[in-house]
């Protein structure tokens, strides 16, 4: 041999002694996987390097996994917070509010397309208020923290109307 092919395979060498070395000749494959007839573990042709894992390409599949994974979570995200802007507005509040939104520009009408109250809010919202033990309509505004309501005549005296002594 040559001096520059003896030189080569104490680089080779080398190489392969730093990679067994660090581990990485473990990753991903068999190490008790034996090559043969000049085949490495992945049946390719052997380069010298037996036990390191190929960078593999594009894979649709894993994408679309991904794909599916986090748009199936934004779309449990979105119907979590439609309920719970249900919840804390009040029905009649939340559909004023969808209305209103149905007659604003073409991206409000969007945004109230899906924001509308179908079946599936309406389940998951009356089970989220059995949940949370509150009542399905919300108490007015004008109630006490005891439960009775503010009778709507009833005025409080400010400080010009208070009676003289």
């Amino acid at each position: 041999m040559d001096n520059n092919a003896k030189d080569f395979e104490k680089r080779l060498k080398k190489i392969e002694k730093g990679y067994k070395k660090s581990g990485r000749h473990k990753v991903g494959s068999n190490p008790k996987a034996k090559p043969y007839a000049g085949r490495g573990t992945y049946g390719a042709v052997d380069t010298g390097m037996n036990y390191y894992r190929k960078r593999e390409g594009f894979k649709f599949w894993t994408f679309m996994r991904r794909v599916m994974f986090f748009g199936i979570l934004a779309f449990f995200c979105a119907l979590g917070l439609r309920v719970f802007m249900s919840i804390q507005m009040g029905a009649d509040a939340y559909d004023a509010r969808v209305a209103e939104l149905r007659e604003g520009t073409q991206g409000e009408q969007y945004a109230a397309m899906g924001m509308q109250r179908g079946t599936l809010m309406l389940t998951v919202e009356s089970f989220v208020r059995d949940v949370m033990k509150k009542p399905a309509e919300s108490a007015p505004a004008t109630a006490l923290p005891n439960g009775t309501a503010v009778p709507a005549d009833a005025q409080t005296p400010n400080a010009e109307q208070a009676p003289s002594n």
